[in-house]
């Protein structure tokens, strides 16, 4: 069977199949025709950690990527991406736009980029306008799809930018109207006029997106691959806001999956509360297909999930961060009901505003003294009562059991994988990591870098 896998920059759950206030009618229709996950986590809320994390189903601590792939930070071992095991195993691989596991993420002609296991590159090389740039891509994605005739099994990777920062700009029009001001704003965000119309430039990004993941899917149903086809929908991470990308919490791990698979016509419309990591990707589909798990991976297959009687695989998933723009260590693990967070720099216990992409909503936050804010470096909570993460109960009496056993347990975690959360002489020297105290995340000059000597 095929393997087509749709992914966006940046999207979280913000479609509608999740209930978000936007018109999504393409994803919705594909939803409706697959298995949905309401509990489906990234293991890092960064755009190459995470997406190579899928792609080689084991954590950044263990497949290199640190950080991003454009900031100097690189698989340790190419061929345990997905693309190369299906290569050697058979399939014919493909590529049309985004992929951020090697170099800049729009790179895709690069020879590093091929090293990934891609044997057909597909992306548009003119990305100037970006939001034309996706809709090419999209294109060319639904035109392969329509006209590969082989008998090898096809593995199509199509990467969209959409809902990636810089959001398109609202007209002239859009702006006089002020249809903005009917708009919800995204719930980690403060309702003022200026977060709205940032909202309603997120909107037309998803437009965008939706649009794209139309384009693939009438290709697909046109090629009659449709029906013998693993399809993906999935993104790597929160929305590009303060609190959501490049943070522990739900709002930036808990994510997007959509999956519909051939013959299990069961799924279709159906939604799974079982809790899946983005790792266990990579060892689904080996299963589905018929293929060994290679030794590296450390995901656990969810077929039993697909099944007719699912039954969940795991009772946790553990995440982490290390480098975004600059140096964050931080780890998590998340049950059911509770989520327990550690800060491991302690030399910086303010927020990382290099951290957190540029935007409106990050400005404001800056201007009314985000910098001199301080975070707890232990966070405990419980999601039963607390979904949106707000009351920090570490010292708190009657959570002190869980508290120490959801901290041992992060720590066995780190110290099974030979996690030690990176001190200062591993740095390399082509790592281009900001100085923590920067605002702006865009490395602006070598003042802006920290190595081993700054920690």
């Amino acid at each position: 069977m095929n393997i087509i896998y749709i992914h966006s920059h940046d999207t979280g759950r913000y479609v509608q199949p999740y209930g978000a206030p936007v018109s999504t009618p393409n994803i919705m229709a594909f939803a409706q025709d697959s298995l949905l996950f309401r509990n489906y986590f990234t293991v890092n809320p960064t755009c190459s950690p995470s997406r190579a994390s899928l792609l080689t189903g084991s954590y950044p601590a263990k497949n290199g990527m640190l950080g991003l792939s454009q900031r100097g930070f690189s698989l340790k071992d190419t061929r345990q991406h997905l693309a190369s095991w299906l290569q050697q195993n058979g399939f014919r691989t493909a590529l049309s736009g985004v992929q951020h596991e090697a170099g800049g993420f729009m790179d895709a002609k690069s020879p590093v980029a091929k090293s990934l296991g891609y044997q057909t590159i597909l992306t548009d090389t003119d990305n100037r306008c970006l939001e034309q740039w996706d809709y090419r891509n999209a294109k060319h994605a639904a035109d392969f799809l329509r006209s590969y005739d082989e008998a090898a099994p096809l593995f199509l990777s199509v990467g969209l930018f959409a809902t990636h920062r810089e959001y398109p700009e609202l007209t002239e029009q859009e702006l006089n109207t002020k249809q903005y001001n009917y708009l919800a704003v995204p719930p980690t965000m403060m309702d003022t006029e200026a977060n709205r119309i940032d909202t309603a430039r997120l909107h037309k990004s998803l437009k965008i997106l939706d649009d794209c993941v139309g384009i693939v899917m009438d290709g697909l149903r046109q090629s009659g691959k449709n029906q013998d086809s693993i399809i993906i929908l999935t993104t790597d991470h929160g929305l590009a806001n303060p609190f959501e990308k490049c943070n522990l919490n739900d709002a930036g791990t808990r994510i997007m999956l959509m999956m519909k698979v051939p013959g299990r016509t069961h799924l279709a419309g159906q939604v799974s509360q079982g809790m899946v990591s983005q790792i266990d990707i990579y060892p689904t589909l080996c299963e589905l297909a018929g293929l060994a798990i290679p030794g590296h991976v450390e995901g656990v297959p969810f077929t039993s999930l697909l099944s007719e009687e699912p039954h969940s695989t795991r009772d946790r998933v553990y995440g982490e961060v290390n480098f975004h723009t600059s140096y964050e260590p931080i780890r998590t693990v998340r049950t059911e009901r509770y989520r327990f967070t550690k800060y491991f720099d302690l030399q910086w216990p303010q927020y990382n505003l290099s951290n957190i992409d540029a935007s409106g909503p990050k400005t404001m936050l800056v201007d009314a003294g985000m910098s001199s804010k301080a975070k707890a470096m232990e966070q405990l909570y419980d999601l039963y009562y607390d979904p949106n993460e707000k009351n920090n109960l570490v010292g708190d009496p009657e959570y002190t059991q869980v508290y120490q056993d959801l901290k041992q347990d992060l720590l066995n975690w780190m110290e099974q994988r030979g996690d030690k959360f990176y001190s200062p002489q591993e740095y390399q020297p082509e790592w281009q990591v900001n100085q923590k105290a920067c605002i702006s995340p865009s490395l602006r000059s070598d003042r802006d870098r920290e190595f081993a000597t700054q920690p």
